[in-house]
């Protein structure tokens, strides 16, 4: 079953996160998940995050937009409600192919599902 995923917006759910959620590191990203409290939607939230380490606004601009595209197309599907997610670029996260990371993602997903448990 697929579920339309919110936007993560403001910087204190990022540090919410970052803070207190669970974490998974792959070879191209960083993942961050937490359970939210809220009482109205069991909607999926993720955010993404791409310094200017990882190159011109161009190549970040194209990773978040490959990073969008694998989280519509996983997270949608196996994400758990009312979970927020971030994913935190890494150095090679662009040049890697889009099967690998949806591959990660799918690994980091479970693994953190267990970690929640």
């Amino acid at each position: 079953m697929k579920r339309p995923l919110g936007k993560l917006r403001k910087r204190a759910d990022f540090l919410r996160l970052s803070n207190m959620g669970n974490k998974f590191v792959t070879k191209g990203f960083v993942i961050l998940s937490g359970i939210r409290n809220a009482r109205t939607k069991d909607e999926i939230r993720i955010g993404f995050v791409v310094t200017k380490r990882i190159g011109n606004a161009v190549i970040r601009n194209k990773t978040k937009r490959r990073f969008r595209a694998i989280a519509n197309s996983i997270l949608s599907r196996i994400g758990r409600p009312n979970t927020d997610y971030v994913l935190i670029a890494r150095q090679g996260s662009t040049r890697m192919k889009l099967k690998i990371l949806e591959n990660d993602l799918v690994d980091a997903i479970e693994k953190l599902s267990q970690k929640s448990l």
